[in-house]
């Protein structure tokens, strides 16, 4: 079966060029990256002048902590495109806003020295075009150019997956999610409701069918196992710092809140009780009755908290791996689920997804996601087959344009056929 037709990049504007560039330095260069992440859904009803993060990237450090950046890409360069300096000064304000720790200015005016010189002195760094082309040729790009989530094909195929989730209110509310608002939950409950996200498309995978609605959902369940990876290495984090029986208590604690702590919500359910208590009371409702009621809206951890708090502990045992499982899951999972092929040699070399460590790794989180939802094949078979590099004749192919092939699910060479 020939390989299917990729997206040119030529179908992309200038900005977005320079966006989905950008973000693929990033991760070449040792980030967990994406772009294009929607604000104004994150602070809805409130109207929002600034629409989204051009740029959010991760960098997860030896002990797994880990630092945000954020980037603004700016590729105007007529006397009303808007001037470095106003916009070094406009990011640092947006840092704040999203709590992250750093900031990257790429303008197509060059900045001038007094503008870098400022954007120092505030956390925040400015870059030209030609800054980022060097800093592409340091990175080898060229080899990893449509790599995983990264690159033309993959920004146009998130475009594609956007439009098609548009028709179906779940799908359309899963997309979302996962462009906008789990980007702002702390490390805990994006794990939770990722979890619960995962379990949502399970019964919507079918796995004799390759259609449009398979296609955008492997976007969407790559796109979950990537960002869910991310976050859960970020928990464990705190687990290298706490003692295990500490650490059991406080994610039990943690998985337990809602929207607000698990602290509120048992004051709040204590209240209730007293209410319904004293209803049943007043109703001479018998005592048995009265019993069942209590204690409904006490919060609980979710009943795969021994798991996860197992997965957390094993992850932070080997920290020195571990750091690199978000980068390594995020194109293992989009190689084989949405691409359905094996990872090419030079990814595969480059993040080191020939180590047993690695392999080792990916199948904990595989067979933690497997509790959830035992029948999502496509995502078992490609986190828990032996990671093994593509063949030469499965190396990437070079982009050609999509003129009829716009809205068919791509074609690729049968992957993954058995355990």
């Amino acid at each position: 079966m020939p390989p299917a037709k990729t997206q040119s990049s030529k179908s992309l504007n200038r900005a977005d060029e320079m966006e989905m560039r950008v973000a693929r330095l990033w991760f070449w260069e040792g980030y967990f990256s994406r772009c294009g992440i929607d604000l104004r859904r994150h602070y809805h009803p409130e109207p929002l002048i600034v629409t989204d993060l051009d740029l959010l990237a991760y960098d997860i450090g030896p002990s797994l902590q880990t630092s945000r950046t954020i980037g603004e890409v700016k590729t105007g360069t007529g006397k009303s495109a808007p001037k470095p300096l106003d916009r070094i000064i406009w990011l640092r304000g947006l840092k704040e806003l999203v709590g992250a720790d750093h900031a990257e200015l790429v303008s197509s005016n060059a900045p001038s020295s007094l503008a870098r010189k400022l954007a120092r002195s505030i956390e925040v760094s400015a870059q030209s075009q030609d800054d980022v082309k060097r800093r592409e040729e340091l990175a080898d790009v060229i080899g990893v150019q449509d790599a995983g989530s990264h690159g033309s094909r993959a920004f146009l195929e998130r475009d594609w997956v956007h439009k098609h989730c548009s028709s179906e209110p779940n799908l359309e509310r899963a997309f979302w999610f996962l462009r906008s608002e789990v980007w702002f939950h702390d490390e805990i409950t994006a794990c939770k409701r990722l979890v619960g996200l995962y379990r949502q498309l399970g019964p919507l995978w079918t796995e004799e069918v390759e259609d449009e609605d398979s296609r955008a959902l492997r976007w969407l369940l790559a796109e979950t196992v990537s960002v869910f990876t991310l976050n859960v290495v970020r928990v464990a984090s705190e687990a290298i710092r706490s003692a295990p029986e500490l650490l059991a208590a406080e994610l039990g604690e943690r998985l337990s809140a809602g929207l607000a702590s698990a602290d509120v919500m048992r004051r709040i359910a204590l209240d209730v009780d007293k209410f319904v208590g004293g209803v049943l009371s007043a109703a001479n409702a018998p005592s048995s009755v009265a019993a069942e009621a209590m204690g409904a809206l006490h919060p609980e951890p979710p009943e795969w908290t021994e798991q996860f708090i197992e997965l957390v502990s094993r992850l932070a045992a080997t920290p020195e791996n571990t750091r690199f499982l978000p980068r390594q899951m995020d194109v293992l999972a989009y190689e084989r689920i949405v691409w359905r092929r094996e990872v090419n040699l030079t990814p595969y070399d480059r993040l080191s997804l020939g180590d047993p460590d690695a392999g080792r790794l990916v199948r904990l989180v595989a067979a933690f996601l497997r509790s959830q939802a035992t029948h999502i094949d496509v995502v078992d078979r490609a986190l828990s087959t032996a990671i093994r590099a593509a063949r030469p004749t499965l190396a990437l192919e070079a982009p050609t344009d999509q003129s009829d092939t716009e809205s068919e699910p791509p074609v690729q060479p049968p992957l993954l056929e058995t355990r």
